[in-house]
């Protein structure tokens, strides 16, 4: 692959990366996850995994155009399950409380 192409791969997955933590910080600072709606975290679990799963395959044929795929959308699932995680923890104080 040109060099070219690897810069901007690499760039975009740094940017990737962190596409989520300001939501995230945000969400629990405030402690406010009622507007992250469960669908879009539960597509984006998925999704997530998917790309990982897609770019494990550009490193099982030894070839190092998956890495920007799978850091990146590791960070993104991390931090996908975080939110995840918060979103449970509030459902379930809201049960508790009712």
């Amino acid at each position: 692959m040109n060099i070219g192409f690897k810069i901007v791969g690499y760039v975009a997955a740094f940017l990737l990366s962190f596409l989520l933590v300001p939501q995230t910080y945000k969400t629990f600072k405030s402690k406010n996850i009622k507007a992250i709606s469960s669908y879009f975290l539960y597509f984006q679990l998925i999704t997530t995994i998917l790309w990982i799963i897609y770019g494990m395959g550009f490193l099982i044929d030894n070839s190092t155009d998956g890495i920007p795929i799978v850091i990146a959308n590791s960070s993104l699932l991390l931090n996908t399950i975080f939110l995840l995680y918060l979103k449970y923890q509030d459902n379930n104080s809201q049960t508790v409380q009712n």
